[in-house]
């Protein structure tokens, strides 16, 4: 499983290097990447595609040795919890990287890296 990382503005030049940025974070998982939005809530498409934002790395979070049943049914959960519906997406408290957070957490039991959602964690103090 791999946790597909985008820039969201060219000041992440700057703030990469030191653990923070404007990320938009997607989970490739059998050659589809999931993310979550607000146009709709939870969608897959072509993994290091997200519309309007530059690729910036790919992280190995480890391998899923589930099936497609089992990453539907994580999805789905995520989906009605009530947590990542269409309308819960939150800029600060509800966003693309909280949602690959829980769906790491969902299937490998571990989190993604801390800095990908560094700013939207400060900024939601």
């Amino acid at each position: 499983m791999l946790l597909n990382v985008y820039d969201l503005s060219p000041s992440n030049n700057y703030l990469f290097p030191i653990g923070m940025g404007l990320h938009h974070a997607g989970l490739e998982i059998s050659g589809r990447e999931y993310s979550y939005g607000s146009q709709g809530g939870i969608y897959e498409g072509p993994p290091k595609e997200a519309g309007g934002a530059r690729f910036r790395c790919q992280i190995d979070m480890g391998s899923f040795d589930g099936g497609s049943k089992e990453l539907n049914r994580a999805l789905d959960a995520l989906r009605h919890s009530g947590s990542f519906g269409g309308t819960s997406y939150n800029l600060i408290k509800r966003n693309c990287n909280h949602f690959c957070n829980a769906l790491c957490w969902q299937l490998l039991r571990k989190p993604i890296p801390a800095y990908i959602n560094r700013l939207a964690n400060v900024g939601d103090c």
